[in-house]
């Protein structure tokens, strides 16, 4: 056997990415040389790392290891769902509250079943009992299915011994729900007054604080609710947006309408922590919570099919209705590419185009006068 690892235990280390691993050279029963890998996954915990390196290593001097899993063993859904969250943990902090709150769908649905029965047809029961349930829209569905593709395709690429890569092939080409065309027409100045309207009235300080701020900023939910105090500096009058989509800096000018906004949030004393917009209780919002909230809200104002990420097309609209440069636009939005503007806004038809549709009326060459048709005549029938 290998002299001990820096760990303590044979055969366990650390590689460089901060991934405990197992490689233990060991005699079986007959005495031949054998030898046992193990990767862990990304966020394992010292303590449980070094547990069930001990277990191996009790196994291997006893000469009953006779496993060749290259990770822990899952046995059950939920217990697939915590190796995968361990490594959202690590690799995506900012998606794992999402994802944990996916795996409680699942487990609630389906039940903590055998992870031997991850299959496509676990998948389509889950979504025709999610349909059954009637409170769940179709794009939800759909993003807890593709979590659990991503654990399955993330388990065959790690080697994690409950999925191969076959199964995984297989759950890949589960198709989706079909989900209702997205809102196609820009939001209306009544139905816009209608909805500040109903927050003036439910909720006079803190969600509205969040609906301005996306208006006058054209930035995602998830952008404003993850805002500190140290990303605004008023005296420079900017944002630094370092917690968005692309996991990208993006610099959001504060305008006077903004600064009020913001000086309001900063000042209220209900407020607790660093995040700059926060719920009645002082605590910052969720973006889910806060979707909800906004989803009820554009209910009672009459217009439930408008989202709260309808706000941030209803700015891009604005603006190239009024004339702007695409690429200015992308660039306020924080879009990746201009072509994601450009396909995002396609279906616009804005003032310009109207205009140069009228252009091109004004140069239409004069047409002949087409030739009346003569009325064919009808034969007698003797």
């Amino acid at each position: 056997m290998p002299l001990p690892s820096k760990t303590g235990i044979q055969g366990l280390y650390k590689d460089a990415d901060g991934r405990y691993r197992i490689d233990l050279r060991y005699r079986d029963r007959a005495g031949r040389p054998d030898r046992y890998k193990e990767v862990m996954p990304l966020g394992t915990p010292a303590a449980a790392a070094r547990l069930h390196a001990q277990s191996v290593l009790a196994e291997a001097v006893a000469g009953t290891l006779t496993r060749r899993a290259t990770g822990p063993a899952a046995g059950k859904l939920s217990e697939a769902f915590d190796q995968y969250l361990g490594w959202i943990e690590t690799n995506r902090p900012k998606a794992h509250k999402q994802r944990k709150s996916i795996k409680a769908v699942w487990i609630k649905t389906v039940g903590d079943v055998p992870v031997v029965r991850l299959d496509s047809t676990l998948l389509e029961r889950y979504k025709t009992k999610r349909l059954a349930a009637g409170d769940t829209e179709p794009a939800t569905i759909n993003k807890e299915i593709r979590t659990v593709k991503h654990m399955a395709r993330l388990a065959a690429k790690l080697g994690w011994s409950w999925m191969d890569r076959e199964r995984a092939a297989i759950l890949r080409e589960v198709e989706m729900l079909k989900e209702p065309p997205g809102r196609q027409r820009p939001i209306k100045p009544k139905e816009l007054e209608a909805i500040l309207a109903e927050f003036r009235r439910v909720d006079s300080r803190f969600a509205r604080r969040v609906v301005q701020a996306a208006l006058l900023t054209g930035c995602r939910l998830g952008e404003l609710l993850a805002l500190e105090t140290t990303d605004v500096d008023l005296k420079r009058k900017e944002i630094d947006l370092s917690k968005t989509k692309q996991n990208r800096n993006h610099q959001v000018v504060i305008t006077p309408p903004l600064a009020t906004v913001l000086k309001e949030a900063l000042a209220d004393k209900k407020r607790k922590g660093a995040a700059v917009f926060v719920s009645r209780t002082g605590k910052p919002y969720t973006v889910d919570g806060f979707s909800k909230h906004f989803a009820n809200v554009a209910k009672r104002a009459g217009v439930p099919d408008i989202t709260f990420h309808d706000l941030r097309r209803h700015v891009g609209t604005l603006l190239i209705n009024e004339g702007e440069r695409l690429e200015v636009v992308s660039k306020l939005l924080g879009h990746s590419t201009v072509a994601v503007t450009q396909r995002s806004y396609a279906h616009l038809s804005t003032d310009a185009t109207r205009a140069a549709f009228g252009v091109l009326a004004s140069f239409a060459p004069a047409l002949p006068p087409g030739k009346s048709l003569a009325t064919p005549k009808r034969h007698k029938t003797g």
